[in-house]
C-alpha cells in the first residue's frame, strides 16, 4: 500500500527544484522533497506519516482533497501529475478501508487489489471523474 505517498513523494521529487521563488524567501532547509507540505501549513505529524508510508509498503498515509488542490496550484501540477494523484489517493481510501477490515492473512491480497484499482482509475479517466 502507500500507493498515494509514493507517488506524491515523485511528484514532490521531480518538483524540489523548482524556482524557489515561490517560497516567499523561505526556502528548503533540510528537507527539500517535503517542503511544499510545510509551506501549506500541514502538520509535522501528517507529513511524518506520508513520508513513512513513501518508503513502507505497510504504511497508510493521505492528505485532504483541499490540500492536495492547493499543493496542485502552489507547484503548478500538470493535469497528468494531478491525475496521478488523485488516482492515487482514491485507491489509498480503498487501501484504508480493506486494512480496517482485513484479516492479517488476507493483507496481501489487499495489497494487490489496491494497487489494481489504482491501475484502473490511471486508464479509465471518466471513473476517476465520476467518482472524485
Amino acid at each position: 500500500m502507500g500507493i498515494f505517498a509514493q507517488e506524491l513523494a515523485s511528484i514532490l521529487a521531480d518538483h524540489q527544484h523548482q524556482d524557489l521563488g515561490i517560497w516567499q524567501g523561505q526556502g528548503p532547509r533540510g528537507d527539500p522533497v517535503w517542503h511544499p507540505l510545510r509551506r501549506l501549513g500541514i502538520s509535522s505529524p501528517i507529513i511524518q506519516r506520508l513520508k513513512h508510508a513513501a518508503a513502507n509498503d505497510r504504511a497508510i498515509a493521505t492528505m485532504t482533497l483541499t490540500d492536495l488542490a492547493r499543493l496542485g496550484e502552489m507547484l503548478c501540477l500538470t493535469p497528468d501529475e494531478l491525475w496521478r494523484l488523485r488516482a492515487a489517493w482514491l485507491a489509498e481510501g480503498v487501501a484504508i478501508h480493506l486494512a480496517r477490515r482485513a484479516a492479517p492473512s488476507s493483507r496481501e491480497a489487499a495489497r494487490r487489489v489496491t494497487r489494481g484499482i489504482f491501475l484502473a482509475l490511471l486508464k479509465d479517466g471518466a471513473a476517476l471523474e465520476r467518482l472524485l
